[in-house]
């Protein structure tokens, strides 16, 4: 009788510990769906801007190889403003570094899900370290540019962002300040064809992004949500 209680009573726990377990799983799921699903529109952001990015460093470059700079300096104002943008993919990680740190990874039994999310981190940071390398890259175009423009006009092309560009907004402030005539600090052009060589640092980092990783991150996300909906039974 006694080895029975002892034995009731191991079964007993067992089946408690399988409950929170589960318990947790599904809290822990239902919070990485949230992020999952915030990583999809940062993702789709992250798309857009440096697809706009990219356009305008190729426009830049043409710009200063084909067109007189000096003839039409508001557009060249205009095409550097939106050359030297840089979004930052802003990851929703609390989730999945809570999971791997803690350990808690064990509580989901999917051993796809579980794959998935540890090669979705990896590619995260790897996303990351681009962009990082986007951004020590974009710095040094910043020392040439700092010597040919001016800060006074330089200033009036901050009325509008990359997200105007995107949503199509500030159409006739944009095409204004396109037609205007600032002056230069600086219009040497070996400082100029610096500024463009410096940009085009990045553009096989960008290519990258935009070709590859950018796509199979989103096509993970998806995958990640697909699975976490039905296994855990799910809706949005």
């Amino acid at each position: 009788m006694l080895f029975l209680a002892v034995f009731l009573g191991f079964v007993a726990e067992n089946m408690r510990e399988h409950v929170v377990e589960k318990r947790r799983a599904k809290e822990y799921a239902i919070s990485l769906l949230t992020d999952m699903k915030k990583d999809v529109t940062e993702l789709d952001k992250s798309i857009s801007h440096d697809s706009l990015t990219a356009l305008m460093v190729d426009s830049l470059v043409h710009f200063i190889a084909k067109v007189n700079i000096q003839s039409n300096s508001g557009q060249f104002y205009y095409l550097s403003r939106l050359a030297t943008g840089l979004y930052i993919t802003d990851w929703n990680k609390a989730t999945i570094n809570q999971l791997i740190n803690s350990g808690s990874l064990r509580y989901f039994t999917n051993a796809e899900l579980v794959n998935k999310l540890n090669t979705y981190n990896t590619l995260a940071s790897t996303l990351s370290s681009i962009q990082q390398t986007i951004s020590n890259r974009r710095d040094r175009t910043f020392t040439y540019s700092d010597q040919i423009f001016i800060p006074e006009y330089l200033l009036l092309y901050t009325q509008f962002s990359a997200e105007d560009i995107l949503a199509q907004k500030k159409s006739a402030i944009i095409d204004s300040l396109k037609n205007l005539h600032p002056p230069f600090q600086n219009n040497d052009p070996a400082l100029i064809n610096s500024l463009g060589n410096s940009l085009l640092a990045s553009r096989s980092n960008r290519s990258s992004l935009l070709t590859n990783l950018y796509p199979t991150a989103r096509e993970m996300t998806r995958e990640i949500i697909a699975l976490i909906k039905k296994e855990y039974h799910l809706k949005d």
